[in-house]
């Protein structure tokens, strides 16, 4: 019973801060705090004027016509193009952290003159890597209907997020010229790395759940890394968590992902026992690889040891007062799971990717047992109650043993 109050006053404590959080913020699971600023008649009330000048460096003045459209007009008010929000079709659209939302310039003769962002939680990083490598750019001076139609390939390392814009920029051009999108079959590599994906996680609950499939572990292990890893960046981190907060778990969009979410969450509160960490995490899992290499490992001496178990604790709270203090900085920097995603992962993931890989090598996981906050985050769900009596029995099995050894 002490158990059960015990975890459901961290589970309390958990609401009570991702409450707070979501409220600095100003959204909580996609609901806004705050209200709508009224604008003067005429006005606009998705984008400034000099947001629109990004798209149409003559706009001089913009306002919004009999379907809500935003027309945008030279100094001489000649019609020069019009401006088209994603809103509100991509609220149902999730990239990595949460919906991306944008709005698009289309000029008198039907072609896309240029893509801004607006409201988005994915990032800086990924965004940089998208725009670097031509994504944007690539899209300028189609006409509407060749972006309705046509394929357009997603960016790989940041696959999560340009599909997301992607799906978003074909219906609204689709609704802007009056036409429908065609309705795009799941491609078959897609298909396969799915099916493989749930199979690792199949996989995982029958070592999480039974002993004799333990003795695959190294299979797990596999591909854990190769397919949650590599190949599709299906991770939990603190960067993840809080863009969630924002704007709610993707179940139907992301449903893979937050089925893991789920289970990281659930079996450690009723089972008491450490499911994602020790089972699914692709980073942890690739430590364990890398600390098979030298089997005998190095011990931490105590006085270390006493100090750095509580740094993970600390790590966790620095972050979560930053959040609740409202800075922001980017959380992909301080986790190194983005290193998976090389391509658009940060200088800093990687280095702390490839740095703590060497560390398993001669001690035991250091970043999953002395630094990951998101592991951290976890092990509040499955907390233990220590027996009284079997400590008192081995206390005084450990006292007889001395008594015996002096005697001797």
């Amino acid at each position: 019973m002490k158990l059960f109050f015990r975890k459901a006053a961290v589970v309390f404590a958990i609401i009570i801060v991702v409450v707070f959080i979501g409220f600095r913020q100003g959204k909580l699971f996609n609901y806004s705090f705050s209200e709508p600023v009224m604008q003067d008649k005429g006005k606009p009330t998705i984008i400034t004027l000099e947001e629109a000048r990004y798209l149409f460096p003559a706009a001089s003045t913009i306002t919004e016509d009999a379907i809500k459209q935003i027309v945008v007009k030279d100094e001489k008010g000649k019609i020069i193009g019009y401006i088209v929000s994603s809103k509100p079709y991509s609220n149902s659209l999730t990239g990595f952290a949460g919906p991306v939302h944008f709005v698009m310039g289309i000029d008198t003769k039907n072609t896309l003159v240029g893509i801004k962002l607006t409201e988005h939680n994915e990032s800086p990083g990924y965004l940089d890597f998208i725009t670097k490598e031509g994504f944007f750019d690539k899209l300028k001076n189609k006409p509407i209907e060749s972006i309705v139609n046509d394929n357009i390939d997603a960016v790989s390392g940041a696959s999560m997020t340009t599909n997301c814009i992607i799906k978003a920029l074909k219906q609204k051009a689709a609704e802007y010229n009056k036409t429908s999108v065609k309705i795009q079959k799941t491609q078959i590599k897609k298909k396969i790395t799915d099916g493989l994906t749930l199979l690792v996680i199949a996989f995982s609950l029958l070592c999480y759940f039974t002993k004799y499939f333990k003795r695959f572990r190294l299979v797990l292990l596999s591909g854990s890394v190769i397919l949650l890893g590599f190949v599709n960046g299906t991770f939990i981190s603190m960067f993840l968590m809080y863009g969630w907060i924002q704007t709610g778990i993707p179940l139907f969009t992301q449903t893979i992902l937050s089925v893991i979410f789920i289970l990281a969450v659930v079996l450690p509160l009723f089972i008491n026992r450490s499911f994602y960490c020790d089972y699914l995490c692709p980073y942890g899992a690739a430590q364990e690889l890398a600390g098979k290499i030298l089997k005998k490992k190095q011990n931490i001496p105590f006085r270390e040891r006493f100090l750095m178990k509580h740094l993970r604790e600390i790590i966790f709270l620095i972050v979560v007062l930053l959040l609740l203090l409202n800075v922001t900085f980017d959380l992909t920097n301080i986790e190194p799971f983005s290193a998976f995603i090389f391509v658009s992962a940060s200088l800093t993931a990687i280095i702390l990717a490839v740095l703590f890989l060497i560390l398993s090598v001669f001690y035991n996981k250091p970043w999953c047992h002395y630094f990951c906050p998101t592991g951290q985050f976890l092990s509040f769900f499955k907390q233990k109650s220590t027996p009284k009596k079997a400590t008192v029995k081995v206390a005084g099995a450990e006292a007889a043993c001395y008594r015996e050894v002096k005697n001797l």
